[in-house]
């Protein structure tokens, strides 16, 4: 039989340098290792614009069908919501299903492009309750007229290490945690939204009392 696979560049830093990797040279993952995490999940919401239209897909890797709920929603950097639209679909197991599709000039009218974000979320209703979500941008990171979020963080022990929970006052794109003590990120490189706080796991046997301020937090905003 046939095998099939993805083989992306590039994997590792074979020394300690800016590149592009998906983990450095010291093996810790960096950005791309986390998108990657994303992306081969065993579903996948994409929005894109493409011809003058704006469309969500929902790309199904499952054996079988999967029934769920649809939720699209335009947003300003503050967390209100523009625009909202909310519907149920069946995806067809091991293909790709175009659930939403607008002119996108019209649905787009009187919005500024550089101060909102398209928000999918596909939620499964097959008992797991599963959430597959992503974030559109229509202008470049760059345009984006992003303002200093202030991100608060608090801290849980857990079993494995401790639960982090983020939240911001502002769209804060590209959230970054770092840290000098040995554990691993359960997710890392998200966008958090006000009123959504984002929580990540971290896997350690640390357990001095200051790991909380032992550990960065850095948005695209703080890079300019």
């Amino acid at each position: 039989p046939a095998c099939m696979g993805t083989l992306f560049w590039q994997y590792n830093d074979c020394w300690p340098v800016v590149s592009w990797s998906a983990r450095d040279y010291y093996g810790a993952p960096k950005a791309l290792h986390f998108y990657l995490q994303r992306e081969f999940n065993d579903m996948l919401v994409s929005p894109v614009v493409e011809k003058g239209r704006l469309r969500v897909y929902v790309i199904s890797d499952r054996s079988s069908l999967c029934r769920g709920l649809l939720r699209i929603q335009i947003c300003d950097f503050n967390g209100k919501v523009l625009k909202n639209s909310t519907k149920k679909f069946t995806i067809p197991m091991r293909t790709s299903s175009c659930c939403f599709d607008v002119d996108s000039v019209s649905f787009m009218k009187g919005i500024k492009p550089d101060q909102i974000v398209l928000k999918a979320v596909f939620q499964t209703e097959d008992g797991s309750n599963q959430r597959y979500s992503n974030s559109y941008y229509f202008v470049p990171v760059k345009d984006l007229a992003l303002e200093k979020a202030i991100i608060t963080k608090e801290l849980m022990k857990i079993p494995s290490g401790y639960k982090i929970t983020l939240k911001t006052d502002k769209l804060a794109r590209n959230v970054w945690l770092s840290t000098d003590i040995r554990g691993k990120f359960s997710k890392n490189f998200e966008d958090i939204s006000p009123g959504e706080p984002l929580e990540i796991f971290f896997t350690t046997s640390y357990k001095q009392k200051d790991l909380l301020d032992k550990i960065k937090i850095r948005s695209i905003r703080d890079t300019y």
